[in-house]
């Protein structure tokens, strides 16, 4: 694998704004979604300084690893922003836009209910970034079927089936 080059802009000094539009720009130059982490840090309270640092842990990452592919529970080999394709091919971890992990049969019914819908609104973007290697096998695959048969749709479906109220109004449980 090539190594890529992060072109990043030049530093700007004080505020907080400024650190913000700083690092989006960092992020964006290394190819994830800026805008996303930041909607994302406000939303949790995740100040720019801990998504910096996230940064920063993934540059080390790369400096001492290299750029070969890491086990996927390296989750400091990608910087924030950006979705790791290799979480298609797991069932246990969802990993959040600021790469923080997350069990899938632990996250809330309205955070399983969210990836879900997430997943299904950016579907041919994934499809297309997980196939890119091989066009060839995406040519048989519908890309809707495909993300409902992958490891982690499957767990999210079934915490979602397991904590969605069924006609009782209690939780599905495997007991019940």
């Amino acid at each position: 694998m090539a190594m890529q080059i992060i072109q990043l802009p030049v530093a700007k000094t004080v505020g907080a704004s400024d650190e913000w539009a700083y690092l989006m720009a960092v992020i964006a130059a290394a190819g994830g979604n800026s805008a996303e982490v930041k909607r994302r840090a406000s939303l949790d309270g995740v100040s720019v300084e801990v998504v910096a640092a996230t940064f920063i842990r993934h540059l080390r990452y790369i400096k001492e690893m290299g750029v070969t592919v890491p086990q996927f529970e390296h989750l400091e080999a990608l910087p924030p922003g950006v979705v790791d394709l290799r979480v298609f091919d797991q069932d246990v971890w969802w990993v959040d836009v600021l790469r923080r992990p997350h069990v899938i049969a632990d996250m809330s019914l309205n955070y399983l209910d969210n990836v879900v819908g997430m997943l299904i609104l950016n579907v041919a973007q994934y499809f297309a970034h997980y196939y890119a290697n091989d066009p060839r096998e995406a040519n048989w695959v519908d890309m809707s079927i495909w993300l409902e048969s992958t490891p982690p749709m499957v767990a999210l479906r079934d915490a979602i089936a397991t904590q969605r109220p069924t006609n009782g109004g209690e939780p599905h449980s495997e007991t019940s």
